[in-house]
């Protein structure tokens, strides 16, 4: 497999949950994010997701999860002009996202490549 473009469905879909506030973070999610950029805020990543899937060409892998029922891509975009890799559940009920992932990349390529 390869990467391919994120649904652009998806994209918007999480962009406007993203800007609705309704999005969590995994524990691990935040605790990555805040040891990886100590000197960013929520909303300097939560920008920098919206920017990366309003662009309309991020490409990235779909992943499978067990638990909870949802939509999940992970893919690469910028963060502080830095290369970080994100990994973010859209909801099937609609109430939401939920954020899994946002540090430095821990490989050169993502699980689909």
């Amino acid at each position: 497999m390869s990467q391919k473009r994120i649904p652009r469905e998806w994209c918007d879909a999480v962009a406007a949950a993203l800007k609705a506030q309704r999005h969590r973070y995994t524990a691990t999610a935040f605790q990555r994010f805040q040891q990886d950029f100590p000197s960013l805020y929520k909303y300097d990543l939560e920008t920098a997701f919206i920017t990366a899937l309003s662009s309309g060409t991020l490409t990235g892998c779909h992943v499978t999860m067990a638990h909870p029922p949802g939509d999940t891509w992970e893919f690469f975009f910028l963060l502080d002009n830095i290369k970080t890799y994100g990994k973010i559940l859209l909801r099937d009920d609609g109430s939401g996202v939920i954020i899994h992932s946002a540090h430095f990349p821990e490989r050169t390529h993502l699980s689909c490549d």
